[in-house]
């Protein structure tokens, strides 16, 4: 019982979190295309409203996450692949970073992937959170797609993470170095087109 109420607590603190985050990276958003006084018509808190409207939109509608979900009737539900956040493997990464870069909207993509990761981390025991890597890299390459510096902090920080977790996982050294280096290349194949 000690268990689940912690996990509880812990999944809660992790919602506000959430919001709060939203809030904060739409408040300081706003504050920078203020000063850059992009869209000078537009009404004072424009780029507020925008900018938490699209990641509430990509948090809540993450196509991802939802089970069972496919793509030309083939199945891309992160969800069932990776047994709702419990099990992590690199084929994973591989298979989505691929439809990512085969989709005409990479940027719509890497925000739907960005939120469809937080979603299905939200849900995971503390034990599942601490040892899943491929959410996590997942939404690294995804933030790092958005080509936005704005959020660069955020992906090397779940770069770090989620190749530090693969890392003790293995503990191959050459195996970590290979799969680095397939990260660089699925995450510049779209910007080399």
């Amino acid at each position: 019982m000690n268990f689940t109420y912690e996990d509880i607590v812990k999944k809660r603190k992790d919602a506000v979190n959430d919001l709060f985050k939203f809030i904060s990276e739409s408040l300081d958003r706003s504050k920078q295309k203020q000063k850059e006084k992009e869209n000078k018509f537009a009404f004072k808190d424009y780029w507020y409203n925008h900018h938490f409207k699209d990641e509430m939109y990509y948090y809540f509608n993450a196509k991802y996450a939802r089970e069972g979900f496919t793509i030309g009737g083939k199945p891309f539900s992160l969800t069932d692949d990776t047994k709702r956040g419990q099990i992590s493997k690199w084929e994973d990464f591989e298979k989505y970073a691929d439809v990512l870069n085969a989709q005409a909207s990479f940027i719509n993509e890497c925000k739907m992937m960005r939120g469809s990761c937080r979603r299905i981390r939200r849900v995971l025991s503390t034990k599942d959170f601490e040892n899943e890597y491929t959410l996590k890299i997942l939404a690294s390459f995804a933030t790092f797609g958005l080509n936005n510096s704005y959020y660069y902090q955020e992906a090397e920080d779940l770069f770090i993470d989620g190749f530090t977790i693969y890392y003790d996982q293995h503990q191959d050294y050459d195996l970590l170095k290979s799969s680095i280096e397939n990260f660089e290349q699925h995450l510049f194949k779209k910007f080399k087109k």
